[in-house]
Order: structure tokens, then C-alpha cells, then sequence
């Protein structure tokens, strides 16, 4: 292998760790392999088909978003959002909930699933995709507005070098 090929594979590498990582909760494989094949240019994508382990998954994965199917392997994807919502350690993680059917009557029956966006398995992946990045996006925004928050919040109580040298130099006295 080239030097200049090796190059290659190891910015493809890096560059794919950068990248937001997306939770598949879903038990149609070929469903749920066609969304990892057609989103993994764009995202990390890992499939889970075990509703069970859910939690102890996106609690040691930490992923940027979770896309739940409606229903996977007998357990409504409204009750896996609901848990997910309802969990204090992970409650902050979007949740993109995808239905099978499109009428105003089942559409609206998801709205207490407290997930972030719905959609339906047969939209347009692009809309899928935008849907994602937006929930990322503002994920990404959300945690940097927090971060300077407390930063701007604790800083004042943290004292500086040189309060911290006089004090020493005080005490010395």
C-alpha cells in the first residue's frame, strides 16, 4: 500500500469518527439495513432489534439521535419513547419515531410518545436525513449554549491566580 493510499484510509477514518452517531431501533432488517447502507455516508449508524436493551444500548452509546421504528418485535415505538423521555440520563437525546400509516387519526395518536419528530417509513430519505441533521444541529447548539452558560455562571465563584496569590500572600503575613 502507497503511502498516499494509507493517507487516504486513515482520513476516511477520522472523518467517519466525527460524525454525529444515529441508534436504529428497529427489527425489519431489510429495512433497517437499507436506512444504515443509505445514511452511513452522512452518520455513524448502529441497528438494534432488541427493544429490550434499549436503555443499557443508548445510555453506553450515547448517540446524537434515536430512530425508532412504530413497532418493533411487539413493543409500540411509543412506549420505547416514552422511556426513553422519561429517563433522567438520557431523556435529552432526539427522537425520530417513524409510522407506518398517514391518516390525520393515527398520526395525531403519536403526539403523546414525547418523541422530537414523526415520520413515515415510506417518506423521501432526503426528508429523513434533514430531519436528523436538524435534530443534531440543534442537539449541538442546545449542549454549546449549556456549556457557556455554566461557564459564565461558575467562573465568578472560581477564584482567579492572582486573588488566589494575595490570599496566599494574606495568609503568609
Amino acid at each position: 500500500m502507497t503511502p498516499a493510499r494509507i493517507l487516504r484510509a486513515i482520513n476516511k477514518i477520522l472523518k467517519r469518527e466525527k460524525l454525529p452517531i444515529i441508534l436504529l431501533v428497529m427489527a425489519d432488517k431489510l429495512f433497517s439495513d437499507y436506512l444504515k447502507k443509505t445514511l452511513s455516508r452522512y452518520f455513524q449508524i448502529s441497528v438494534l432489534d432488541n427493544p429490550e436493551l434499549l436503555m443499557d444500548t443508548a445510555i453506553s452509546q450515547n448517540p446524537d439521535a434515536i430512530i425508532i421504528d412504530d413497532n418493533v418485535n411487539g413493543i409500540s415505538g411509543d412506549t420505547l419513547s416514552t422511556q426513553i423521555k422519561e429517563d433522567k440520563t438520557i431523556g435529552y437525546i432526539p427522537i425520530i419515531l417513524l409510522l407506518r400509516a398517514f391518516d390525520n387519526e393515527s398520526y395525531l395518536s403519536h403526539l403523546g410518545s414525547g418523541a422530537d419528530r414523526l415520520g413515515l417509513r415510506t417518506e423521501s430519505i432526503c426528508k429523513l436525513r434533514a430531519d436528523i441533521r436538524m435534530l443534531v444541529e440543534n442537539r449541538m447548539v442546545l449542549r454549546e449554549r449549556i456549556r457557556l452558560f455554566l461557564s459564565d455562571a461558575i467562573s465568578p465563584m472560581i477564584p482567579t491566580k492572582a486573588e488566589i496569590e494575595t490570599e496566599n500572600a494574606d495568609r503568609k503575613f
